[in-house]
Formats: C-alpha cells, sequence, structure tokens
C-alpha cells in the first residue's frame, strides 16, 4: 500500500525489550572486548587494522581472548587467601564478564533508534519510498504480556 499510495506516511516506533536487549548488549560488549584483545596483539606485532569491526575472533582464539579480556578488564575478580586473582574456567570468566557491563537507559534508547534507522534505511535503499515518507515515532516499552505475540525487541510499522 505505501508503495501503491504516495499520500500514505509511514511511522517507525521504536520498541525496547529490557530484558532481551539488556543480554544482547552486554553480549555485544563481550564481542568488542575480545576483538579488542586481538587487535591490541595485531598492532604490537606490527599489523594494521582498520577498525575494530574488520577484527574476527575464531573459535579456536575464543577462550585466548576471553582470558585476555578477563585479566585487564575491569570488574571484582574472585581472590585467593594471598589476594591473588583466582584463574578462573571460561565459562566463569564470560558470566563474570558480562556482569561487569554497566548498561544504562541511554543504552536502551540508542539501541532502539538504531533499530529504527535500520528500517528506515534500507526502505529508502529499495528506491521505492522516499525519506520524506518516513517517520521515527517516539520510543514505546515493552507490550505487556500477551498482548501481542511478536517478539519486543523490533520496531512497529504503522501507516498513516
Amino acid at each position: 500500500m505505501l508503495y501503491e499510495r504516495p499520500a500514505l506516511r509511514l511511522d517507525i516506533t521504536r520498541r525496547v525489550d529490557e530484558a532481551a536487549d539488556r543480554d544482547g548488549l552486554r553480549q555485544l560488549r563481550l564481542e568488542q572486548a575480545l576483538k579488542r584483545e586481538k587487535l591490541d596483539e595485531i598492532v604490537k606485532k606490527g599489523g594494521s587494522v582498520t577498525s575494530i569491526d574488520t577484527v574476527t575472533v575464531e573459535p579456536a582464539e575464543y577462550d585466548t581472548y576471553l582470558e585476555r579480556a578477563y585479566k585487564y578488564g575491569k570488574l571484582s575478580k574472585p581472590r585467593n587467601f594471598l589476594g591473588i586473582a583466582k584463574k578462573e574456567p571460561p565459562e566463569e570468566m564470560k558470566r563474570l564478564l558480562l556482569a561487569s557491563f554497566e548498561l544504562s537507559a541511554d543504552d536502551l534508547r540508542q539501541l532502539a533508534d538504531e533499530r529504527a534507522r535500520a528500517v528506515q534505511s534500507y526502505l529508502v535503499q529499495t528506491g521505492k519510498v522516499t525519506a520524506d515518507r518516513l517517520f521515527i515515532a517516539g520510543a514505546s516499552a515493552a507490550s505487556p504480556a500477551g498482548k501481542d505475540k511478536g517478539p519486543d525487541t523490533r520496531v512497529d510499522l504503522s501507516l498513516k
């Protein structure tokens, strides 16, 4: 309908799911910490990388960079009776690192904004809808339980 009726506009409403989005953002921060450790190693060895986004941590390297991120991360680590940080298994290091990432309401708002801009950008790139017909609407909280069947980690689209 949007393509066939030029008078219509589309509102893109941002949504946030507190629990799922916090978990997702923490997972993203963990991935970035591992990439940062690999990037540091590449640079120390004389290599060059254009951005952290181009760094890939292979599954075989995961535990190595997880251990480094844990070692250098700013988090409360379990200590032995001498006050030295205990060596933890990878699953525990990952759990402690994930728990250490502080997230604010602004982080969640930014994620919702990025979602909406990604949808807007995709629709404009198709070439069938112009940007002046697409509007990003205010953020919406997670829907009450059972109100709709879709995940709250999305945007809502409504024709006006």
